[in-house]
């Protein structure tokens, strides 16, 4: 992924999440009163009480209850109750997904998918938006597309479907192909969809200046990150949460990342900072680390090499346990560079390689 990502892409599936069912356990997050629900249940009980959390209580639920859910897909194997363990495989690959490990959660996804196991499209259009999703992190977007088309085919079929699952849309998959003037066109065909939810208007003024920017017009790229920090400010009035400051976080750091594409290293510091300490609170650790490979080339061209330095070793080891094809190929090229200006020949010509051996193979366990 490009740094900071779109609020469409990142804000929504990892703060908003994507929920089922939500019950009364996800909403107030008691996991104690969960947990005593849980135990009470049956086996079939315990998975659909599991499977009802959001995203966000799944995660903090699982080491609670993995155990738990092992036994019972024992069981299961034994009396051969095939739907309960299809489930339970879904579970399995939607933690994967979460924990970012998203080869994983690809093969388990598409297992479900090509054995005809998911019943209903309810569940069909839940393991294609995560599936989806997957490819687009792991950068194979053709995959991407092929399987966003089938999500615009059920939502034809079935309107109900809820109009997030659609994100992100086609013209963010060409703005990760690099087709940005294609992204440009693509994106007012999606105005009239988006127009009438503040949330997704907002989304669509940020991406909109990324997408200019890309295409290299920083002015027009700042004059929508403006738009949509007006349109931030119009719907978050009073105290905010750390997930509205996340928001607020992501639109700051565009317009940082446009001040530092300027040579404005200065301005840009502080909203790129912002923008990792919002990130942060919110334990996304991925557009913290890009907005510290950013930080590292604004003290780079600064000259501050211990800075600079500093912020490369704190986005390598966020991004440790993370396969983002785009941030890795980011922090490669970053130490590249920093080991180049610092006089470090040998390491920068090291770097150099990796980042170009990493682009070709785009295989993480030979970082």
């Amino acid at each position: 992924m490009q740094k900071s990502q779109f609020i469409l892409l990142i804000w929504f599936s990892t703060v908003v999440c994507v929920v089922s069912t939500s019950n009364v356990y996800s909403q107030h997050g008691n996991e104690e009163r969960f947990l005593l629900f849980f135990k009470a249940q049956n086996m079939g009980g315990k998975v659909n009480a599991y499977d009802s959390l959001s995203n966000e209580q799944k995660l903090k639920i699982y080491p609670l209850v993995k155990k738990e859910l092992e036994k019972i897909r024992e069981q299961a194997r034994i009396d051969q109750k095939d739907g309960m363990l299809d489930r339970l495989t879904k579970i399995e690959a939607e933690i994967y997904y979460l924990n970012k490990n998203y080869s994983k959660s690809i093969t388990l996804f598409t297992e479900l998918l090509e054995g005809n196991k998911i019943k209903n499209y309810t569940d069909s259009v839940a393991v294609l938006f995560y599936l989806k999703n997957a490819y687009i992190n792991l950068h194979s977007l053709n995959k991407a597309i092929e399987i966003h088309r089938q999500l615009i085919q059920l939502y034809k079929n079935h309107p109900d479907i809820d109009p997030w699952k659609l994100h992100p849309r086609l013209s963010v998959l060409y703005y990760e192909m690099k087709l940005y003037k294609e992204s440009l066109s693509q994106q007012l065909l999606e105005f009239e969809d988006m127009k009438n939810n503040d949330m997704m208007k907002l989304g669509y003024y940020n991406n909109r200046g990324l997408f200019w920017q890309k295409f290299g017009q920083l002015d027009s790229a700042m004059f929508w990150y403006n738009v949509a920090l007006d349109a931030y400010h119009e719907i978050y009035k009073g105290q905010k949460s750390d997930a509205d400051l996340f928001s607020l976080g992501l639109i700051e750091g565009n317009i940082g990342q446009v001040l530092m594409e300027k040579g404005e290293f200065k301005k840009a510091i502080p909203l790129l900072e912002k923008d990792v300490k919002s990130s942060l609170r919110v334990k996304h650790n991925l557009n913290a680390a890009v907005s510290e490979i950013e930080l590292a080339n604004c003290y780079l061209n600064l000259n501050q090499f211990q800075k600079s330095k500093s912020y490369l070793d704190s986005a390598h080891y966020r991004l440790t346990q993370i396969e983002d094809y785009n941030a890795w190929l980011k922090l490669l090229k970053q130490f590249a560079f920093f080991y180049e200006k610092s006089g470090s020949y040998k390491l920068a010509i090291d770097y150099y390689n990796r980042y170009i051996n990493f682009k070709v193979v785009r295989t993480f366990a030979k970082i």
